[in-house]
């Protein structure tokens, strides 16, 4: 995730930028100040590090399949969205000067607001509550499934931006998408992927696995050598689920049927799955799993701590700035395979338009414009690959090519294997709160710390769900 986002270091920062209504002047102001600061820590970490830094937006690679985005608002109007405090600050910067630019240009008064993104979900449920706030949320994997009967119907911009630009990647779509209605537009994923130390692997001699049996041969041999692999079993909405539910689907185990409601959590695959996690939190992670949250393994890694660990890009842009020794030596990989297959949960954003708002047209012919090529890839290149596009014509961004080691978090976007919770049926409300409720990171936690055997911890799971699907 990694996970929020950054301790992608993976969550964004706890830093409360505050409501920012867009002048150049102030814009300019931030830029100087946060175009070279990268959080470490996505939940709360404050330590600054250098961080991409945004292109001119007037040098954005165009792309032959192109919409139009018209300029229909005829203001004055006002528009305000609500999204994270962005790890990469100078994402945040790029998307206040491009509102800024469209405001102006259509009359419209654009207010960003941004908070920590654990404290997205509160507000957008304050919002609906009141029915009053901002026009447009920025959501995280499911959330349109949640809130759907408060949301605009979408689908009009999200078929012309599918249509124009290659369509929509099914990993990201399907949270968008709900029962065929667009409820929101897709933004972004920020994937994740290992990032691991070549020097120890080497000296441990392990090698990359590519296949989750020989994760955990690598693994004991790390452990044996005092250089562990790290990762999160604790509750925090990025590491820990984009870990545990593709352990999980890796070994054949699923919560539900395809129909969304057949609970089958309680299988030979699931146990297997649990068994081997077991094996893994024994003898390759290292000690702490069971509290770390998502800056954890952030902060372990780069003070020399572990070896490995499944993140967001962050730890590679926190090295790249104030480790260099470190940003030398890591490598990485794609997660692995299982008997099942190769699974991933990566951590997407999409927008979403409110029904209380007074001002729905501005709010889609705003997120029309700003996925336009024209905009969008240099947006994509502000993030230097912490984030990915979620339309299959952003694929071949120039930032790709600016190293070799950062493809894999591209690829684990769009290569097909990214799944959502609650696969292999619909993202649904019931999906949604099994996740916010760690119901699946819970099943491996209860079975490590061995507060239940592996079949107690799966019968304590198909409970769970079965009060959460009904």
């Amino acid at each position: 995730m990694g996970r929020n986002p950054p301790d992608r270091t993976d969550s964004p920062p706890a830093v409360n930028r505050g409501t920012q209504r867009i002048s150049r002047r102030q814009f300019l102001r931030d830029l100087s100040i946060s175009g070279t600061v990268l959080l470490l820590a996505a939940c709360g970490g404050q330590q600054p590090a250098g961080s991409a830094e945004a292109p001119d937006a007037s040098n954005g690679t165009s792309t032959d399949a192109a919409t139009t985005a018209p300029n229909a608002v005829t203001g004055p109007t006002e528009l305000k969205i609500l999204q994270w405090t962005n790890f990469v600050p100078a994402l945040d910067d790029y998307f206040i000067a491009k509102a800024e630019e469209w405001g102006t240009a259509n009359n419209v008064a654009v207010t960003i607001e941004r908070i920590n993104s654990n404290d997205i979900d509160t507000r957008l449920a304050a919002a609906v509550q009141s029915q009053t706030g901002p026009d447009v949320f920025q959501h995280t994997f499911n959330w349109a499934w949640r809130f759907a009967d408060q949301l605009v119907d979408l689908s009009d911009l999200a078929k012309e931006l599918g249509d124009n630009l290659g369509g929509w990647h099914a990993g990201i779509e399907t949270y968008a998408l709900v029962e065929g209605v667009y409820l929101g537009v897709p933004l972004a994923f920020f994937p994740n992927a290992f990032v691991y130390r070549k020097s120890m692997w080497e000296a441990a001699g392990a090698g990359v696995p590519n296949t989750w049996d020989e994760f955990i041969a690598a693994g004991k041999m790390l452990k044996e050598a005092g250089t562990p692999i790290g990762q999160a079993l604790a509750h925090s909405f990025g590491d820990p689920p984009s870990f545990w539910y593709p352990w999980m689907w890796a070994y054949g185990g699923k919560e539900v049927e395809e129909d969304g409601t057949t609970i089958v959590i309680n299988s030979p695959e699931t146990i297997s799955a649990v068994e081997a996690s077991i094996d893994l939190f024994d003898n390759v992670l290292a000690a702490g799993a069971l509290s770390w949250d998502d800056t954890s393994n952030n902060r372990a890694f780069l003070a020399n701590q572990i070896s490995c660990t499944l993140n967001g890009n962050s730890i590679y842009f926190v090295a790249r700035d104030r480790f260099p020794e470190i940003f030398e030596d890591i490598g990485t990989f794609n997660i692995p395979e299982g008997p099942a297959g190769r699974f991933g949960l990566q951590n997407t954003q999409t927008h979403g338009v409110m029904k209380y708002s007074q001002n729905p047209n501005a709010a889609k012919e705003f997120l029309l414009w700003f996925m336009q090529p024209e905009q969008y890839n240099p947006y994509l290149e502000a993030g230097g690959g912490y984030y990915v596009g979620p339309l299959q014509a952003y694929d071949d961004n120039p930032v790709w090519s600016t190293d070799e080691r950062i493809v894999v978090y591209r690829d684990a976007a769009t290569s097909g294997f990214s799944k959502w919770p609650g696969w292999p049926g619909p993202p649904s409300r019931a999906s949604s709160q099994a996740l916010s409720q760690y119901i699946i990171v819970d099943l491996f936690a209860k079975a490590a710390s061995r507060e239940f055997s592996p079949q107690e911890a799966v019968d304590w799971a198909a409970e769970k769900l079965t009060g959460i699907y009904g």
